[in-house]
């Protein structure tokens, strides 16, 4: 009953013709009024936090986890993207770049660039034992795997920049992977840390999902909040 109400209340915004693979974002422009607006955001939590009380036990490692991990790390890396999901019968759309990744249109060139050139791309997932990382044939993505893994991180960055005196290690850390049924909740945020030792204050923001499992694959219901 949520999921179809929040898919009734859909509407689409419309990026510029030229731009990088933009994809879709799915808005509630419907909600004319604060008290349709308040409503959308309540309905949006409930099922957020349903999904979570019901599914918090539930482990990740089974091949649904497994898949809905390589979902997000393809997303979070722009290795791949999530489609929305839509109602039976209707047309889905490539969700739009997540987090550090996407691209612009280089003036001068001509050609689409990544807003962030990273070399390598880095992200923390929950310790899933059985998980084996996905490889990608241009992309370099490291994956680490709990809080072992982010140690393993910064160290493997401070070595490979312990001379360089300002830099910044960002990477994407999942803080919540919940799978309840065919709905979860995944929680990122991108800390940016002086040389890997010292957080700072301002990083590259973060995201909650939730996420519906349709047709074989994980699809993207909604964006529920996003923080700077």
């Amino acid at each position: 009953m949520r999921r179809a109400a929040i898919l009734s209340s859909t509407s689409w915004v419309d990026f510029e013709a030229d731009a990088c693979n933009p994809g879709a974002l799915r808005t509630f422009s419907k909600d004319t009024t604060k008290a349709e607006a308040a409503k959308t955001e309540m309905m949006v939590e409930a099922l957020e936090r349903l999904v979570v009380a019901r599914g918090i036990e539930n482990s990740l490692d089974s091949p649904v986890g497994h898949e809905l991990l390589r979902t997000v790390i393809a997303w979070e890396s722009s290795t791949g993207r999530p489609r929305w999901d839509v109602p039976a019968g209707v047309a889905t759309r490539q969700a739009i770049a997540a987090g550090l990744s996407g691209e612009f249109k280089n003036p001068e060139s001509g050609k689409c660039e990544s807003y962030i050139p990273f070399d390598t791309m880095n992200v923390v997932i929950p310790d899933v034992p059985g998980f084996v990382a996905p490889r990608h044939p241009k992309v370099v993505v490291g994956v680490f795997k709990g809080d072992s893994g982010v140690k393993r991180l910064r160290d493997q960055y401070y070595a490979s920049s312990g001379n360089i005196p300002n830099a910044v290690l960002v990477y994407t850390r999942v803080r919540t992977m919940v799978i309840w049924n065919d709905y979860a909740v995944v929680a990122v945020n991108c800390p940016a840390e002086a040389r890997g030792v010292r957080q700072l204050e301002q990083g590259g923001g973060g995201a909650s999902y939730i996420f519906h499992r349709a047709e074989g694959e994980w699809r993207l219901l909604v964006i529920a909040r996003t923080w700077g």
